[in-house]
């Protein structure tokens, strides 16, 4: 596996001085992994999501090359932001967070992928990362993300 991307698929609603868009598929392991297969690599994705996750939404994902080997689907609901951009949109204010199936997230690296290129740590508890950390070494690189939830 080139690279494994380990963090949030979730629902975000957002609101622009333009538009607004309820319940549409972010997450940050979703576009990290999607822009990982746009330039050619391999990629597996660790992360959870609710019942409620959307068959085509998962079909955006897979057909978008990504590897979903370590997806868990949970009892419970998908993790879900809600934001607002404004002025230049290079800033996102939180508006709510629903952490939902991602707060029991107790990330688990499929075996074969222990040893990635690259390992991209996103949107997690800085203590998922550590536990991702001790499950994988990667050959190259190694990334880590966090949010003002976490810290």
């Amino acid at each position: 596996m080139d690279v494994v991307v380990v963090g949030s698929l979730a629902y975000d609603s957002i609101q622009t001085p333009a538009a607004k868009g309820e319940r549409l598929l972010g997450g940050s392991a979703t576009y990290a992994g999607l822009a990982s297969t746009a330039s050619g690599s391999s990629c597996g994705v660790v992360g959870v999501v609710g019942e409620d996750f959307r068959k085509e939404d998962r079909e955006v994902l897979t057909n978008g090359g990504l590897d979903l080997a370590g997806l868990v689907t949970a009892e419970g609901r998908t993790f879900h932001w809600q934001g607002e951009y404004s002025g230049a949109m290079g800033e996102a204010s939180t508006l709510n967070t629903e952490l939902n199936v991602f707060e029991a997230f107790d990330p688990e690296v499929p075996p074969s992928w222990v040893a990635p290129k690259v390992l991209f740590c996103a949107n997690l508890h800085p203590a998922l990362q550590s536990k991702v950390l001790n499950q994988c070494s990667p050959t190259r690189l190694c990334m880590l993300d966090s949010m003002n939830l976490w810290i």
